[in-house]
Parts: structure tokens; sequence; C-alpha cells
């Protein structure tokens, strides 16, 4: 979601320089150092210093999107999800976060999230939006710090101008909540629910997780056909009320308030 700090960025020239700060592949990277002009919710104006943000002790610096590298979402050979191609690295030890973006096939970004679990997120944003997840940037923070990710996810926000994921409405719910596959049930499928619960003796939330097991299939059959071979996972539990999404891992998180 949009920023739930008391933070409103003000940004200028900053994006330019820091839109300009974009590495190929193969290059040294070092995160753009940018300066902020934050104002809070009294009023007040601030500047984060210009060779970065201090948290947990040290200074660290706000890398722009354009500076991080653009990763393809699957891998072409293997149909896992890319972990290997980042610098940064993925071992989910704590404390670490990891604040990311995602992109569609035309590389326009479509949500920027934070998670703590970041392989087991890749797979939740995959399994939620199969048709908007083809690549992503990513930002690790070895010793996270609220504020701190508050106001790169602020910056990251500001730059791309135009996120759909984080612009507070019914799309932001199609990234950050499972997907509830009632509306979808037709006539046939409440027959269905009717006939398993009378015949089969079966209760109603077993009765709805079997007819929202067919929506499963149709979901990983959208995967499949993008050549995924991941495993998935999907909460039984959650089935039962008709809704699809993957097992949480713990702290497993979800945009902006690490909620799974």
């Amino acid at each position: 979601m949009v920023s739930k700090s008391y933070f409103s960025l003000i940004v200028g020239s900053i994006l330019a320089s820091a839109v300009s700060g974009f590495i190929s592949p193969g290059a040294s990277r070092t995160p753009s150092a940018v300066s902020l002009l934050a104002t809070t919710s009294s009023g007040t104006t601030t500047t984060c210093t210009s060779v970065g943000v201090p948290f947990t002790g040290a200074l660290e610096t706000i890398p722009s999107l354009a500076s991080l590298y653009l990763l393809p979402y699957v891998d072409a050979d293997t149909g896992l999800i890319n972990l290997s191609a980042s610098e940064d690295g993925f071992a989910d030890a704590k404390p670490s976060s990891f604040v990311f973006a995602i992109y569609d096939k035309n590389e326009n970004p479509q949500y920027i999230g934070v998670t703590n679990h970041m392989h087991h997120m890749l797979k939740v944003m995959l399994a939620r939006r199969p048709d908007k997840t083809y690549f992503y940037k990513t930002f690790h923070i070895a010793k996270p710090s609220r504020s701190y990710i508050d106001l790169v996810m602020d910056f990251w926000l500001a730059e791309v101008g135009d996120c759909p994921g984080n612009a507070g409405g019914p799309e932001d719910d199609l990234w950050e909540k499972p997907l509830d596959v009632k509306p979808r049930f037709t006539d046939q499928d409440y027959e269905d629910i009717e006939e398993l619960e009378k015949t089969g003796h079966l209760s109603r939330d077993m009765a709805t997780r079997i007819v929202t097991w067919q929506w499963e299939e149709e979901k990983m059959n959208e995967l499949r056909a993008r050549g995924v071979k991941e495993e998935f996972h999907f909460d039984p539990t959650l089935k039962s009320e008709g809704k699809l999404d993957l097992k949480a891992e713990e702290d497993g998180g979800s945009g902006r308030n690490l909620q799974p």
C-alpha cells in the first residue's frame, strides 16, 4: 500500500539524478545516494542526509530502482523462480528484509512491497498474479528498520509515479490478499456443492473446498503454460472459504505491513 508512514516525499530534481544512476549488468553497482526533503505530520520539514539515511547505527543509501538489475522472474532453463542472478543474495536469515518491485511482461512496474522471506513472497505473488509477474528488482536490507524501509518504498513509489498495485484501489487487493473465487462460482458450482453435501455426506466447507480445487487447477494450468515448475501448496483452510492462496510461511510478509 502507499506509505502509512508520516512522511510525504517531495521529489524534484533528485529523481532525475537518481534515475540517471542506472548501472548496466556487469558493472560495479553502488546504490545511488540521494537527498530527501520530508514533511512530518506536524508540518516540520527535515532533510535526510545526502549520503544516505541513518538506521541501526550505520549510514545506508537508498538505491533508485533504475540502478538495480531487472531480473527475470522465472528461470527459462529450470522453470523455477530466478534467485541466483541477484548480487545481494537471498539468505532468509533474521533479521533481514527485502524491498522489491514487480514488473509485467512489458517491464512496467506493477507492485512494490517488502518481505522477510524473498523466495516465498515471489512464489506468492506469482501464484496470485501470473499475468503480471515477469520481472522484478530487489533491495536487501540486512538490518531492517521500519522507518528506513518506509523511506525506500516511498522513494521508489515516487520514482515510478504510477504503480497499479500501490494506488489504494481494488488492484491492491489482487496483490495483497488471497484470490476470492466465490464471485466466479457458476450456478453449476453451487449445484455441485449442494450435491456433495447431500450425497457425499460432506460438510459445506469440504464441499466448497472441492469446488474451489477446480479453480486451483485453472490457476496451475496458467502457471504451467508459462513453463513454471515450482511446487505450489495452496492453503486448504482458505479453499474451504472459496479462496486461493499459498500456505503461509512464518513471517512471510506482504506489502507494506509485513502481513501474510
